[in-house]
């Protein structure tokens, strides 16, 4: 029997979730509780991970279903750890979860996605399930901006990875990532807001208050 908390970031590329999670974590800590943050994928620790840096860097070509297969592998490597750690009761916060594959489903024919999404819940079957999904929606106009100002500071892939490349891309992502959080009644946080003509990034103490309402409003906080 479970008896920790498993909640997962969503979110385009720039969004905040590794921001996110480290500030709820923080003060899930504060409050008393026994808290750790993951992250996916973890690029050095699996060679299925290496496998995504490579692909990430362009350096091979992968289908959607082998690039899904290769980040589900990443995970699945560290199932009975995140399982044991949840029967000691801890709470798992994860930036990046078996949700990210909805970007490789962006890159399935749209009347195709729904079989696509019908086979990555059989392939993550297996992993813990999520107590909450927060999604961090951010437009893509925004998330390119955000990822032209972070521009120099990337260092691992010298560079944009090739699902950040393409605005229309993005915009193809988040839409696949609205639809699944209504039909999954994921909590999804505004991360912008309109100020004269301008889209903007709220603050992320903002951002932050609101994720933690959402979960304390759902009794998962």
């Amino acid at each position: 029997m479970m008896k920790g908390r498993l909640i997962v970031f969503e979110g385009l590329d720039s969004a905040g979730k590794k921001t996110q999670a480290l500030a709820l974590l923080k003060r899930l800590r504060a409050l008393g509780g026994k808290a750790e943050v993951a992250s996916f994928p973890t690029y050095e620790k699996t060679v299925f991970g290496k496998l995504v840096g490579n692909y990430l860097r362009g350096e091979m070509r992968l289908t959607p279903y082998e690039a899904a297969l290769a980040y589900a592998l990443d995970r699945a490597q560290f199932r009975e750890a995140l399982l044991e750690k949840l029967r000691a009761g801890k709470t798992i916060v994860v930036d990046r979860y078996v949700y990210s594959n909805f970007y490789q489903a962006a890159r399935i024919k749209p009347e195709q996605r729904k079989w696509f999404v019908a086979w990555l819940e059989c392939l993550e079957a297996p992993m813990p399930k999520a107590d909450a999904v927060v999604f961090l929606d951010v437009p893509p106009e925004v998330s390119e901006r955000l990822l032209e100002a972070r521009g120099a500071k990337i260092k691992r892939f010298r560079g944009r990875d090739i699902l950040e490349k393409s605005l229309e891309y993005q915009r193809e992502v988040r839409k696949v990532y609205l639809s699944e959080a209504k039909k999954r009644k994921w909590i999804v946080v505004d991360c912008w807001k309109k100020i004269g003509g301008d889209l903007v990034m709220r603050p992320r103490q903002e951002i932050h208050e609101s994720v933690w309402h959402a979960l304390k409003k759902k009794r998962i906080a």
